[in-house]
């Protein structure tokens, strides 16, 4: 699958632009100081160029250095939505970043029939020169959540100053768009049309942006900042039928806070304290949304089936989580993930349904059964791990598997199965320890696939507090699970979106 070839082949050309310096890099971040970043909160609001679509204001967290990172040698990149890594040898930079773009449009009277351009991830090599007090960098980004073929290069020129108490930094840059990119986020495509609306394709375009950043500490441990953006659409872009307006702008201001709570790395204790073996059990109170969409034939699709809805089955349950951790040569992990749900109801229906080849006509009493259950092994590797915190990375295969059944007094029974292929996922994964006994981790995994039969996704993100009593942890959490299939399995013709999110408290027990 083309998304994980893109990452590997952007890990490679990270590793051999400078593999002396590569070899060095995992020491030098596990020795590295956190307490140079501070953790706070960001007001931002950004220009909708879409037609009919409100401007965004938005508060989210971020994480930030006390100095301007231009300057710096720090590995973390944390900033202007990127976050990756990086290694500084000499004048030159190369590093890794990815960001979530968001770029497309909410809800718009004006633009009805037209598909929302969704949220995707991209990742993207780095390299930067800064011999002159004028720096260059250039990102190629490609995007590694399936929803178009699409890159976008970007090119800055910047200058960045360092004060005594804080930073400014003037620049400005060119954003070249492929035309699957262009086309993706700005065109039109003949499903979308209107009399208003033509098909429209507006190929590959380059956009100029002013940007100023600025950061002041205000003492020891407090830092405000801020940033604003000036967009100089291309012209194919401002005659796309979807836009109506000529630029863009943002401004963002942030004021963040340095606990100093990070402690330094003691190679003679490393890790000693962490148990090499555990067993979790998590009980999970989910909100679970599931859709079925079961096709006669390719040319002729069924009925939308929303589960709870239609068939009656409740939408909150009580789910059940094991998972099995296992830790070997200090920075790998072996883990196992197992969960299930079982749910049944009945109702009478208040329209005609079709399920496969089967009517059920309105007012006809149906019991149903849905069924669930998700598996996944994975590998993982920690890039930094000590006594207090650790973060890696996970690679390996999931499965899950969701049954429907129907049983109605006409039609006997009638079965909707969902394909159960197995998939690959990736994710990080992380801790920090705010005491002797409380811990904050954090996971999360997805996949995007498009392969043979299948199209698909699937997003996974768990954050939970564990406090630790001798060799039992307690834990309280929140998480988030969805998956989305597309098929045209000769089995399954037809499509299946099935998503639960909600708190959670787990009993560990290590070994």
């Amino acid at each position: 699958m083309k998304q994980y070839i893109h990452v590997a082949l952007l890990l490679s050309v990270v590793y051999f632009s400078s593999n002396a310096a590569a070899a060095n890099l995992l020491d030098k971040a596990r020795d590295y100081d956190l307490n140079n970043y501070a953790l706070g909160f960001s007001l931002s609001s950004s220009a909708n160029i879409y037609k009919g679509a409100e401007d965004s204001i938005i508060l989210y967290p971020f994480l930030t250095t006390m100095q301007e990172s231009k300057l710096t040698d720090d590995w973390l990149v944390v900033g202007e939505g990127d976050v990756g890594f990086r290694f500084v040898r000499g004048d030159w930079t190369f590093g890794a970043v990815g960001r979530i773009q968001t770029l497309g449009f909410f809800d718009s009277d004006e633009l009805l029939g037209v598909d929302q351009r969704r949220w995707a991830l991209e990742m993207a090599p780095m390299v930067n020169y800064r011999a002159w007090p004028i720096q260059i960098s250039f990102k190629p980004y490609f995007e590694v959540s399936d929803r178009h073929d699409g890159y976008v290069g970007q090119l800055e020129f910047s200058y960045p100053k360092q004060f005594e108490r804080g930073y400014m930094t003037a620049a400005v840059q060119f954003d070249y768009m492929s035309d699957d990119y262009s086309n993706y986020y700005f065109g039109v495509r003949p499903v979308e049309s209107a009399l208003d609306r033509p098909v429209y394709e507006p190929g590959s375009v380059v956009n100029t942006e002013l940007k100023f950043s600025w950061g002041y500490v205000l003492s020891e441990h407090w830092l405000i900042n801020g940033r604003v953006g000036w967009l100089f659409l291309d012209d194919d872009i401002k005659n796309s039928p979807l836009i109506d307006s000529d630029q863009g702008w943002n401004a963002s201001v942030g004021l963040a806070y340095n606990a100093d709570v990070f402690k330094p790395r003691d190679g003679s204790e490393r890790y000693s304290g962490s148990p090499n073996f555990r067993i979790k059990y998590t009980a999970l109170r989910d909100e679970l949304n599931t859709k079925i969409v079961r096709d006669a034939s390719p040319t002729a699709p069924g009925t939308i089936i929303d589960v709870e809805d239609v068939l009656g089955l409740s939408n909150k349950e009580t789910v059940g989580q094991l998972d099995v951790l296992y830790r070997f040569g200090g920075f790998h992990r072996l883990e196992f993930s197992y969960s299930s749900v079982e749910r049944s109801g009945s109702v009478t229906t208040a329209s005609d349904i079709s399920v496969g080849d089967q009517f059920i006509p309105a007012a006809t009493t149906i019991d149903s059964a849905n069924d669930s259950q998700t598996m996944r092994i994975s590998y993982g590797y920690s890039l930094l791990r000590d006594e207090q915190k650790e973060l890696g990375i996970t690679a390996g295969i999931h499965r899950t598997r969701l049954e429907t059944k129907i049983f109605s007094t006409i039609t006997g029974e009638v079965e909707s199965n969902r394909p159960d292929p197995v998939l690959p996922t990736i994710g990080a994964y992380g801790s920090v320890s705010l005491s002797s006994r409380l811990k904050i981790n954090a996971e999360g995994q997805f996949f995007r696939l498009d392969f043979d039969r299948y199209d698909g996704s699937l997003n996974y993100m768990r954050v939970e507090a564990m406090y630790q009593l001798g060799r039992v942890g307690l834990g309280l959490g929140y998480s988030y699970y969805s998956v989305k299939l597309d098929s045209t399995n000769s089995d399954f013709l037809g499509s299946v979106e099935f998503n639960h999110q909600g708190p959670s408290a787990s009993i560990a027990f290590d070994f």
